[in-house]
């Protein structure tokens, strides 16, 4: 019974936890949202398409910075996995830090020289490796939860977890944040050009279209999902959430929406499609918190065991949803990267 008191405190250390990697987020979908209005009144007034960027281009040395605190960080998190698999049913690792050193080295030149530009399709590809580490930490700290109530072992480390979590969390969504500036600034540099580049290859872009909407879809049912569950959860005794987030999925919305119109009247880019990703990601930090905090009373009360058991059934769906919807994030930055020179 004495690690009830200290498992309180460590979930309301998770909740602030949470708090603030939304807090970072919605800074983040502030800036995408703003390009949207942007792009929105670019396709009614193309002739007044403003020729200076509002962005400013992201410095590589301050990128790099940033991305090598973030493997620490994810090394520090592959330290855990021992513990992990010997206290709270851990399995072995499908993703660790040499993978997000991997993606790092891209983005230097030959793999060791600080680029002149830093690549915004490269710093994404970097951001959802970091992203999957984070889920997987998730993940395993869901299986510390269960049994943090019986085992001091379990209960420990799900405290090491918190930590080790809310740093990688903090720095992956500080890399977002120039990540998101500098693709801003790439499209926002070059918006004429990329409107003729996919005016004059409509077939390519019709099965790009085909494919993002599809999968919006898809993220956009399973967001919902996930929200109603997470809100059904607060009315389950143990499942005591507090302030959790929330989304509107605004960003999702308008870009299906857009997309719904078909080629000719929409302009895709790479930063209304994070924007809308992040609304998915937003009401994945929501199912995940209702399933951490229901997990630990799986065991003794039925209907937390209930709803522990559906959330983490709406929390794979919606994260194979997103994870999905990555790689078409990447792809268009690639594509734009392609069509313009910097």
């Amino acid at each position: 019974m004495e690690f009830v008191p200290r498992m309180c405190r460590v979930k309301s250390t998770r909740l602030t936890l949470i708090a603030a990697a939304l807090i970072a987020t919605l800074q983040l979908c502030g800036a995408a949202h703003a390009q949207s209005d942007s792009e929105s009144k670019a396709r009614q007034f193309p002739h007044l398409l403003v020729e200076q960027s509002q962005e400013t281009e992201v410095s590589p040395e301050d990128a790099m910075d940033v991305a090598f605190e973030m493997k620490k960080a994810a090394e520090r998190a592959d330290e855990l996995q021992a513990d992990g698999a010997k206290y709270c049913g851990w399995g072995k690792a499908r993703v660790d830090a040499s993978d997000l050193d991997v993606a790092i080295s891209h983005l230097l030149d030959r793999g060791r020289l600080v680029p002149e530009h830093m690549s915004g399709s490269k710093m994404w590809r970097a951001s959802f490796v970091a992203t999957d580490l984070i889920r997987q930490l998730d993940i395993g700290g869901t299986g510390c939860a269960l049994r943090e109530r019986y085992s001091g072992g379990a209960h420990g480390l799900f405290g090491e977890y918190v930590s080790v979590s809310e740093r990688l969390r903090s720095l992956t969504f500080k890399f977002d944040q120039l990540a998101a500036r500098q693709t801003l600034w790439q499209e926002e540099a070059n918006l004429g050009n990329l409107r003729e580049s996919q005016q004059g290859d409509s077939g390519t872009l019709k099965v790009q279209l085909r494919s993002v909407l599809a999968a919006a879809r898809e993220m956009m049912e399973a967001a919902k999902a996930a929200e109603k569950l997470t809100e059904e959860s607060e009315r389950v005794s143990g499942c005591v959430l507090g302030d959790r987030p929330t989304s509107d999925l605004k960003a999702l919305i308008a870009l299906i929406g857009d997309l719904s119109r078909g080629p000719n009247d929409y302009l895709l880019l790479a930063s209304n499609m994070r924007a809308a990703n992040l609304d998915g990601e937003i009401a994945e930090m929501g199912i995940i918190t209702a399933l951490q905090t229901c997990a630990p009373y799986a065991a003794e009360k039925k209907k937390a065991r209930i709803m522990a058991e559906q959330a983490l059934g709406a929390y794979h769906r919606l994260v194979k949803s997103i994870v999905e919807f990555e790689p078409l994030i990447v792809r268009q930055a690639e594509w734009e990267e392609q069509m313009v020179q910097f």
